[in-house]
């Protein structure tokens, strides 16, 4: 999954603005892509203008390296405000991610202690039974005794 692209230095915006349009779709679609550098790319404010827009509809970019001077601040505010929507995503879903695994945890280790009173009192009704067959073969014995001494007199 790429999540880096450098396009410094690429003329994207000449000769008939394909470059521009074509990575303005892309910004809108792509689901992976984290940092994208476009400095130095011969972008002029409308070219800006179309990244910006993009932009809006990214809910993944959290560095995005590009020439401001070229751009207008209603378009600078607009990326600044999606880099920044984006990265509170971001952590809010890291957070939401560690909450979940602390309580994938927790409900492991709550099993883990489950199955051990479970064990421990199997093995305690196991001791139980094994003591009362124990009792049980000791009256016997102890009837039979009393029958051969009964007998015997």
């Amino acid at each position: 999954v790429l999540k880096a692209i450098n396009l410094s230095g690429n003329p994207i915006a000449q000769p008939d603005n394909c470059g521009v349009d074509a990575l303005s779709k892309m910004i809108q679609v792509n689901q992976s892509l984290l940092h994208l550098n476009v400095t130095n790319s011969k972008m002029t404010p409308q070219h800006m203008h179309s990244i910006a827009k993009a932009m809006s509809f990214n809910h993944n970019i959290l560095v995005l390296e590009i020439d401001h001077r070229n751009m207008k601040i209603k378009d600078s505010r607009k990326v600044a405000d999606a880099i920044q929507r984006n990265r509170d995503l971001k952590k809010r879903q890291e957070a939401a991610l560690r909450q979940e695994k602390l309580a994938q945890r927790q409900a492991e280790v709550e099993e883990k202690k489950q199955k051990v009173v479970e064990a421990e009192i199997a093995k305690e009704k196991q001791w139980i039974e094994k003591a009362r067959r124990a009792r049980m073969m000791e009256r016997r014995a102890v009837k039979t005794q009393l029958r051969k001494e009964q007998k015997a007199r």
